[in-house]
């Protein structure tokens, strides 16, 4: 049966090719561009999850209006009238019941490790130079615990920030934005509480240019000293065992406390509609390549159909029943999908191999300057099935119309 479907395969060579052309580049297509959107999502997923934490916690940001202060000051059903109705927000920005926070935190067996921090944007100033940058407190080794940061350090250690007061971690960009180097000193300020000289003692590189421009991180004694605020915490960053458990805890964490608990998801919520509106592009691409594929294999199975009608009958008058005739031209289906398919795989893997070899901005990535091209086996797999049953099912009509077709009918329309 296999030698029967080659032959007639073989019998229309060009439109064979041009069908495997079509399977071919549908596949390698899909390959190729899952590698590029992929390699981006992956670097990107990489930076939510490894260089910052699961879940954070931190004070709700909350507008001070009528409903905020009815509550918070007057009791249920109390009868106020407005001179003027209250606006503004929320002066304090700390948690208030930090050793609660981390009671709970302890007594959980989801929580693999939690820092303390303390944010707060600051000029930050050297020579002549001024720039705003968001300074964050906290405990090196806790913080190194819930963040993966440390293939991002360029020149030094976190850990060096314990072994002396007023010390930073700065991002490359911003060294190079203030013409400053390791071991000079720069002055943070916040304004009216005032200034402190700080040492860089180390750089770090995440290739993202706002938070390599303008990311400080410092001791939390440090920082809290600088603000005059002993024991001020404004965030707690958690590492869970599960990423997957990320939200479900933020939510449940959230129902039972008014501070604001959010997962990596919901932080990065709009980054990651971007992500399902890639997927939707190249599904949607894909889909559309192999159906014309599709098309392709349909029309040179009919044509199969109409041109072998003789021979068709003559398989049925020495004993070939119905379904072998049709288990004959849907083998030819399936052998164009499988080889399609195959030749896709390599050609697209060839293509993904040399974009990954492209160069882009130097050293501004973790794939050291070149694209980031994703090789996920499901990708692979995805494609070769896509490709295999999209020519399955575009075969199986005319190969069912050819089942049907009776000897004594085709010789009396041919006679």
């Amino acid at each position: 049966m296999n030698f029967l479907a080659i032959r007639y395969l073989l019998s229309k060579k060009r439109q064979t090719i041009l069908t495997l052309i079509g399977i071919t580049l549908g596949t390698a297509g899909y390959v190729a561009i899952s590698g590029i959107m992929l390699g981006f999502q992956t670097y990107l997923l990489d930076q939510f999850i490894n260089s910052d934490c699961h879940v954070r916690i931190q004070a709700r940001d909350e507008p001070v209006d009528e409903k905020f202060v009815r509550e918070t000051l007057f009791d249920e059903g109390a009868k106020i009238n407005w001179i003027a109705p209250p606006s503004g927000r929320r002066g304090e920005d700390n948690i208030e019941n930090v050793p609660a926070w981390t009671e709970r935190l302890d007594r959980d067996p989801r929580v693999e490790a939690y820092a303390l921090q303390l944010n707060y944007p600051v000029l930050t100033q050297f020579a002549k130079i001024t720039t705003s940058t968001q300074l964050i407190g906290m405990s090196p080794e806790d913080f190194l615990r819930v963040s993966k940061i440390e293939p991002y350090v360029t020149h030094g250690s976190f850990m060096n920030l314990s072994k002396g007061a007023f010390q930073i971690m700065v991002g490359e960009d911003l060294l190079t934005k203030l013409g400053a180097r390791i071991g000079d000193s720069i002055l943070l300020s916040l304004g009216q509480k005032g200034s402190q000289a700080f040492k860089i003692i180390g750089t770090f590189r995440f290739g993202m240019r706002n938070k390599d421009e303008g990311t400080i991180y410092g001791r939390l004694a440090d920082v809290q000293t600088l603000n005059h605020s002993p024991s001020k915490v404004s965030s707690i960053a958690v590492r869970l065992i599960d990423t997957d458990n990320s939200l479900e805890f933020a939510k449940e964490a959230s129902g039972r406390s008014k501070e604001l608990v959010q997962s990596w998801e919901q932080i990065n919520e709009n980054t990651l509609s971007v992500f399902k509106t890639q997927d939707i592009v190249r599904y949607s691409m894909t889909i559309a390549i192999l159906v014309v594929a599709g098309f392709g294999i349909f029309n040179v199975l009919s044509m199969t159909v109409t041109q072998k009608r003789k021979e068709i009958a003559i398989l049925r008058s020495i004993g070939y029943e119905p379904t072998d005739i049709t288990g004959l031209f849907l083998t030819q289906g399936t052998i164009l999908g499988f080889v399609g398919g195959a030749l896709g795989l390599l050609i697209g893997y060839l293509i993904c191999v040399m974009l990954s070899h492209i160069e882009v901005t130097p050293g501004r990535a973790l794939g050291m300057g070149h694209m980031l091209i994703s090789f996920e086996p499901k990708t692979y797999f995805i494609a070769f099935c896509c490709a295999f049953f999209s020519s399955a099912i575009s075969s199986f009509i005319p190969a069912r119309g050819a089942g049907k077709m009776e000897p004594m009918d085709i010789m009396r329309s041919d006679g």
